[in-house]
């Protein structure tokens, strides 16, 4: 039940802002939420020098938490 409103929720929140997401494997990512897709986001990570081009894909089932940052 949680996992369809939360798919939802970010679904209306792709392009617009900032997050941070954090994973069963206390792995902290952040960065624009890119895409949201089956069970699984798109993270475009920003604020890492060098720069990662490398997209993120996080199944969603495996997240803890996601905050929603001011640009």
């Amino acid at each position: 039940m949680f996992e369809s409103t939360f798919f939802a929720e970010l679904s209306k929140r792709v392009g617009t802002l900032l997050i941070e997401v954090q994973t069963d494997g206390n792995e902290l990512f952040q960065g624009i939420l890119a895409r949201v897709s089956g069970d699984t986001i798109v993270v475009v990570p920003v604020g890492t020098y060098p720069v990662n081009s490398n997209l993120i894909y996080i199944k969603i089932p495996s997240i803890n938490f996601v905050k929603f940052l001011p640009f």
